[in-house]
């Protein structure tokens, strides 16, 4: 089997190894790989440029600034933190928990709080410079203007008008909720008052970011990567370049990389492991030079350079 194809890629984010059975052997194929760094660095630089509209969908112009940010601090949790696509788009500012540099993640296992990396933590804060710090969903929509999507949120229980510092400025606060729950309409349903009944003010309602979804981040990835021309990459393939990192630095990294990802087997853990060609042919030599001053031998110089050895 070549090595090439151990970093075959699938559709399929949570797709574990799978065999191809002929009639001679039974072959492995491992789905996914890792970025190596300079594919990291590229995806990451093809956020500042944007295609052109079609016909002119090979011209690269500068990106919004706002959308560069966003893009960025999306891209960085997925290949430093290794965050699953459906747990970046649950993510809200108050997850954040920056005087301990950790994040609260939801994700399919439940609520888990991991260290927050500077770097993915640095660009987080980049992109916070354009969206605000008011809570609400850490990525939202941006239109091509750079300018965030803001959708209407349901109405405000009480009766009451605050001003940007949250101080009240007005209402006489009256409960919206539990006055339409005490009076039920025809089908027994709760029938909420449109306007204060007591001051005649219209009952106030927030305005919120549009949440970004998965198919969205999705959509994004795709085409940072057209950009940046690499070959074609999943979101869960930054899972496995995040657990690949952090395992090179021996059992204290795959014990963070185990905490992080939130798996509980590190068997599961170790199953994200990918390895390149240079990785290999580094891990062969390492081993000859053990074996060899194990054996007391002395390599001549065209072995140790991978050189065709003289006769």
């Amino acid at each position: 089997m070549d090595i090439g194809n151990l970093a075959r890629v699938t559709d399929k984010d949570d797709r574990p190894p799978f065999q191809l059975k002929n009639e001679n052997h039974v072959e492995t194929i491992v789905v996914g790989r890792a970025f190596p760094p300079k594919e990291r660095d590229a995806l990451l630089k093809a956020c500042e440029v944007r295609q052109g509209t079609p016909p002119f969908q090979d011209n690269l112009y500068p990106e919004h600034p706002e959308m560069t940010a966003r893009d960025k601090a999306a891209l960085g949790l997925a290949f430093i933190m290794g965050l699953r696509v459906d747990e970046v788009c649950k993510l809200r500012v108050k997850f954040i928990q920056r005087t301990a540099r950790k994040l609260v993640i939801v994700g399919k296992t439940g609520m888990r709080i991991v260290p927050f990396l500077t770097p993915s933590m640095q660009l987080v804060d980049d992109w916070l410079m354009f969206r605000g710090s008011e809570e609400g969903h850490l990525f939202c929509q941006v239109d091509r203007y750079g300018n965030p999507h803001v959708s209407r949120k349901v109405n405000l229980p009480f009766c009451e008008i605050a001003d940007d510092a949250g101080l009240k400025i007005g209402g006489c606060g009256f409960d919206f909720k539990a006055a339409g729950e005490a009076r039920k309409n025809a089908t027994g349903r709760p029938y909420y008052h449109k306007t204060c009944p007591e001051c005649g003010l219209e009952r106030p309602y927030d305005m919120i970011k549009t949440q970004m979804v998965t198919t969205s981040l999705q959509e994004m990835l795709t085409k940072r990567q057209q950009i940046a021309g690499i070959d074609v990459c999943t979101w869960h393939d930054g899972r496995r370049t995040m657990i690949t990192t952090l395992s090179n630095f021996g059992p204290i990294g795959e014990k963070l990389a185990q905490t992080i990802a939130g798996h509980k087997d590190p068997a599961t853990t170790a199953s994200y492991r990918r390895y390149n060609d240079e990785e290999l042919i580094e891990a062969i030599l390492d081993a000859s030079s053990l074996y060899a001053e194990m054996l007391g031998m002395d390599i001549r110089p065209e072995y140790l350079n991978g050189d065709e050895p003289s006769e």
